[in-house]
């Protein structure tokens, strides 16, 4: 299993995402886009096209996934 996190920056509002995801599926890692209901608006708003995801860290477990993300929010 593959935990990570992740920056999504729409490039048509200027707004960054970040997240934490777990998957035992490479392809997964490209083609999840988040639970964000505010992203979700703005991919079908904006299109996904305008949309870049970057992978910002791999971690040994989800719980390590997690803390860091909580670590980014509190920047």
């Amino acid at each position: 299993m593959k935990h990570y996190t992740y920056w999504i920056i729409d490039h048509a509002s200027g707004m960054y995402y970040h997240g934490v995801h777990s998957s035992d599926t490479p392809e997964d890692i490209n083609a999840y886009h988040g639970s964000c209901k505010a992203l979700k608006e703005a991919i079908r708003t904006h299109g996904i096209e305008n949309f870049t995801k970057r992978i910002e860290r791999i971690h040994a477990t989800r719980e390590q996934a997690n803390e860091w993300e909580i670590r980014v929010h509190r920047r």
